[in-house]
């Protein structure tokens, strides 16, 4: 294998590089991951050096899931079991138009379910952005599925793709990805090849998550509701409860409901990743957030 591919499996999976995890198998037969740092014993940075170590099955390095700046260039879902979880987040990562890539998978082990995106995002949106698609799933996470970064802060770590998985009970399963050829230098040029979602439009679905979700009341003892009130409208929903009539492709328009107005300024419709899309080009501009409360109160 060649430096430069090994340095874009650095550059696709690695988000730092002075800290990384080594899988450890105690002499009772359990599974550790033991943390490398400066000042360990053997410790040594992430350079191609040591992915090649792992490439070459001589150890078996997991990565962190967050960098020193608090960035994410991948977002990952885990299930320790085969029933179905991991296919019914591919069918949500589906409909948003998110390529994703299956990996590790082996009988009864669904895998790691990876999305990879055009630069680093803010972990704090990865998180907002992941848990939103594991509750679309109707999934828990960590009791269904696990997902990483498990938090925009503390360490969580993935063991590496395309190394050996040393547990006993994985019997010396590597982790290739669904559809490429099983050998090393096959799947590193691969990588090359893979769709990434672009950070802005992960960004941008992580704020229109987080407006939904600060438009809704507070759940309280004296404000407690069926589920469905605390759940952000469909743009069919929006069109329903406005009347709102057609103004283009998937575009509808609608007096906005924060302000008085006889002629139509709400525009309602989807964003690139089909959420709701809400703005106000009336005297008042609105912002989503307070359209939201406003269509809320009249549901």
């Amino acid at each position: 294998m060649t430096s430069a591919l090994v340095t874009l499996f650095i550059d696709r999976f690695v988000n730092r590089t002075d800290i990384w995890y080594r899988q450890w198998i105690s002499e009772d037969g359990k599974n550790n991951y033991v943390c490398m740092k400066p000042g360990c014993s053997s410790y040594e940075p992430v350079t191609c050096r040591l992915v090649i170590k792992h490439l070459k099955q001589f150890i078996t390095i997991s990565l962190p899931a967050v960098s020193c700046d608090g960035t994410c260039k991948w977002i990952c879902f885990d299930a320790d079991t085969d029933d179905g979880q991991l296919e019914r987040i591919e069918a949500v990562l589906d409909q948003l138009h998110w390529r994703h890539y299956r990996e590790s998978r082996r009988p009864g082990r669904a895998g790691h379910c990876w999305v990879f995106f055009t630069s680093p995002v803010p972990a704090t949106d990865v998180r907002t952005v992941g848990l939103h698609l594991l509750k679309t799933a109707d999934l828990r996470v960590n009791n269904d599925v696990e997902l990483f970064p498990k938090s925009a802060t503390s360490s969580s770590q993935i063991r590496a793709p395309l190394g050996i998985n040393k547990k006993p009970s994985a019997n010396g399963a590597i982790g290739w990805f669904d559809g490429v050829e099983s050998n090393v230098k096959t799947q590193l040029e691969w990588l090359a090849s893979v769709q990434t979602v672009d950070a802005s439009v992960v960004t941008q679905s992580a704020l229109k998550i987080r407006a939904c979700s600060s438009a809704e009341p507070r759940r309280t003892k004296s404000n407690r509701r069926s589920s469905n009130h605390y759940k952000c409208f469909s743009v069919a929903d929006v069109v329903r409860i406005l009347d709102a009539k057609p103004s283009g492709a998937n575009r509808w328009k609608a007096l906005c409901p924060c302000h008085e107005e006889t002629t139509p300024s709400l525009s309602i419709g989807t964003t690139n990743t089909d959420s709701l899309s809400l703005r106000c080009f009336g005297r008042g501009n609105c912002s989503f957030e307070q359209i939201i409360r406003a269509i809320r109160r009249m549901a």
